[in-house]
């Protein structure tokens, strides 16, 4: 693994293939509390997700752009996920999906310096949203397993970009 000094410190940086493996891991994990969530919902939760849903646009609205490295996106997209791991009723796979966010949120930062919600994310976010409201586990789960696809080869294709700059 190639690292870069500074300060005295190592920095390892990801190997592009480990980080697209990650994210597939990362895909299964979370599609399947996805799905659950979907199944699982009840009408309350639905009541709760859509308004949730609604002050994440209205937030949405003010925040910085992609180089403004505002730290709402991530806010926003954990209170999403939170909540769908929430009506998925299964701590135990919620849990091993929750611990993988802040690992990804670690790759998505050494790629692109920050969480932004470009428009592939929130087509992908509205998918999601759809189908959980509708109660289709199948369509949540392919939802967010292409979605964090598609992230984890951004990311990869990143790093390898990084790791082949002039310095």
């Amino acid at each position: 693994k190639k690292s870069r000094t500074s300060s005295g410190c190592r920095v390892a940086t990801p190997q592009p293939d480990e980080v697209r493996d990650f994210f597939e891991l990362f895909a299964v994990v979370e599609a399947c509390v996805t799905r659950l969530a979907a199944q699982r919902r009840t009408a309350d939760d639905v009541a709760g997700f859509k308004l949730l849903c609604a002050e994440i646009d209205r937030r949405l609205r003010g925040a910085g752009s992609a180089n403004a490295r505002d730290p709402v996106y991530r806010r926003l997209n954990l209170a999403f996920h939170t909540a769908i791991h929430r009506y998925a009723r299964a701590p135990l796979a919620a849990g091993v999906a929750a611990g993988l966010w802040d690992r990804s949120d670690f790759f998505i930062r050494i790629a692109f310096g920050s969480l932004y919600f470009n428009r592939r994310v929130l087509q992908a976010h509205a998918q999601m949203r759809r189908a959980i409201i509708e109660g289709d586990g199948a369509a949540a789960g392919e939802a967010v397993g292409t979605h964090l696809r598609a992230v984890g080869t951004a990311v990869a294709q990143r790093l390898a970009e990084l790791v082949h700059a002039p310095r």
